[in-house]
């Protein structure tokens, strides 16, 4: 008679449905997850758990005792960025270089929600970038908390070093990148081609960018900005999208 509180989680089940249309296949508490149980007849070709396991889908069953291929929606990070959304970003970063607030800051929060399709939290109620008292740090910080970065460990020279070591670009045409180089006051945003490992440089609010350079002219560039502050450390963060995706388990080997 109620809708299930956990429908917003679900958005392939009816919110009305009661054990996942699975009856007697498990026990469904206040209409919360099923736990699958060790009665029933449950078998692990029937896509559940094998009989012995009694609970709630987690990861850490999933680690431990393995499902047969159980396919469930999941928010995921996507690291990829294709051709057009680098084109689109790069067009309106040069149609719009300097008529954000705080310029540099301004271009980079916008900048950053255009590739991550996330709010990064410094606009106030008419739309528009609050940005007293803020850094780059804050927009990193504020976008990893809303699960669209990465902090990446790096340090000042190092930059496209940690950028190309990165695991998780192999399947990417492009990967995005916001850095804090020269201190927290200044920010660019870095995109880097993986097939052939060019880089461009979106220096936010200078309009001194560069564009398809090689790994070692992207690095130069930054250089010469941490030498305005060579006190002062880099930090850097990979931007993502997310997405909703399908995601199957492994099979039990019994």
């Amino acid at each position: 008679m109620s809708v299930d509180p956990l429908a917003e989680k679900y958005p392939y089940n009816s919110t009305y449905a009661f054990q996942e249309n699975k009856l007697g296949l498990g026990r469904e508490l206040e209409g919360l997850e099923t736990w699958y149980t060790n009665t029933g007849g449950t078998k692990p070709d029937e896509n559940m758990l094998a009989r012995s396991q009694v609970g709630p889908i987690n990861n850490s069953v999933i680690e431990d005792n393995g499902y047969v291929e159980y396919g469930v929606l999941k928010e995921v990070p996507n690291y990829n960025f294709s051709n057009d959304e680098i084109e689109s970003f790069k067009n309106w970063n040069e149609n719009n270089s300097g008529i954000e607030p705080g310029e540099c800051l301004g271009m980079a929060t916008t900048g950053s929600e255009k590739l991550t399709r996330e709010d990064a939290g410094f606009r106030n109620s008419n739309g528009e970038n609050f940005l007293a008292g803020k850094t780059v740090y804050d927009l990193g910080e504020n976008l990893e908390k809303k699960g669209v970065a990465t902090e990446i460990p790096t340090s000042q020279g190092q930059e496209t070093n940690s950028i190309v070591n990165r695991s998780n670009t192999s399947n990417t045409q492009n990967t995005a990148y916001l850095a804090g180089p020269a201190g927290g006051y200044h920010s660019i945003i870095i995109t880097r081609q993986t097939a052939t490992n060019q880089f461009s440089i979106y220096d936010q609010g200078t309009g001194w960018d560069i564009k398809s350079a090689t790994q070692r002219q992207a690095q130069s560039q930054i250089n010469d900005i941490n030498s305005h502050h060579p006190t002062w450390g880099t930090r850097l963060w990979q931007l993502n999208k997310i997405e909703i995706k399908e995601v199957r388990y492994p099979a039990i080997n019994n």
